[in-house]
């Protein structure tokens, strides 16, 4: 009922913005976010998706490390999957909806704040990619120093009617930093966001120092509608990294993909095809 309750509430409070939003971006050509540039303007700008080199890792971490991570969690005793409490979704909504008002209703471009946009020059930028299996990522806009808009690609090559899924990487941040990400172009009118459930995150030296795998991250995360006056959403959280200069996975869920079902059957040789 709760949820509910957020949702109905988020919804009149949010398809004014998003007609208004609509609008703005039409005017200052931003809203469809086809053309990718650096440096699009002085207050935002689009940031470029880098392609990994030979020296990266180029592959997801595979469901066998997930799950090895997964048993070296249970040995010290971690507890269930967290998920945030009423009180902390409803927070989260109104920061995030109140935030959007105020930088549609001020003098800069709809996308960027004046404010949240001093000392851009003094934060490194994070380089974001997608180039491995699973991987789901489109234009991506940096509204802030540590403030970034994803525009998420369709779940189907196929079919542009369905957006849900994100995975990326992310590279170059500052550990213990508060980072915004607002994910947006998603279709479905209701998410376990609303809920209390937060994205996950795969960071490389976690592993390789702790031998933690995926965990549940994020604060203030909020799901509301955003765009295409109101029938399109976004997910907006902030993820603190642990470390600097990482390298970072962020997903909707822990990601199984077809190389992993793939290693699976062979396992079972005797399960039906």
């Amino acid at each position: 009922q709760e949820v509910g309750l957020r949702r109905l509430a988020a919804e009149a409070f949010a398809r004014p913005l998003a007609v208004l939003s609509d609008s703005a971006s039409n005017k200052s050509g931003n809203a469809s976010l086809k053309s990718p540039r650096v440096g699009a303007s002085p207050l935002s700008s689009i940031v470029a998706i880098s392609s990994s080199s030979g020296v990266r890792p180029q592959t997801l971490p595979s469901a066998d490390e997930a799950l090895a991570a997964e048993r070296i969690a249970r040995e010290h005793e971690r507890g269930p999957e967290p998920t945030l409490g009423a009180a902390a979704c409803a927070f989260a909504l109104r920061k995030r909806l109140e935030a959007w008002r105020a930088r549609l209703s001020s003098s800069s471009p709809p996308f960027a704040s004046n404010a949240a946009l001093e000392g851009m020059d003094a934060v490194p930028t994070l380089h974001f990619d997608a180039d491995f299996e699973s991987g789901s990522l489109g234009p991506v806009t940096r509204l802030g120093p540590r403030e970034y808009e994803v525009r998420l690609l369709s779940d189907s090559a196929n079919s542009g009617a369905y957006v849900q899924w994100f995975c990326f990487r992310v590279r170059d941040m500052q550990a213990d930093e508060p980072y915004t990400f607002h994910l947006s172009n998603l279709v479905k009118p209701g998410s376990l966001f609303e809920e209390g459930c937060q994205p996950v995150i795969f960071s490389r030296r976690r592993r390789d120092q702790m031998g933690v795998g995926w965990t549940r991250e994020g604060s203030d995360v909020a799901y509301y509608p955003y765009q295409d006056s109101g029938r399109r959403h976004a997910v907006s959280f902030d993820i603190r990294f642990p470390y600097n200069d990482d390298e970072v996975f962020l997903a909707h869920a822990t990601p199984y993909t077809h190389s992993d079902l793939l290693v699976d059957l062979a396992r079972w040789p005797e399960v039906p095809r």
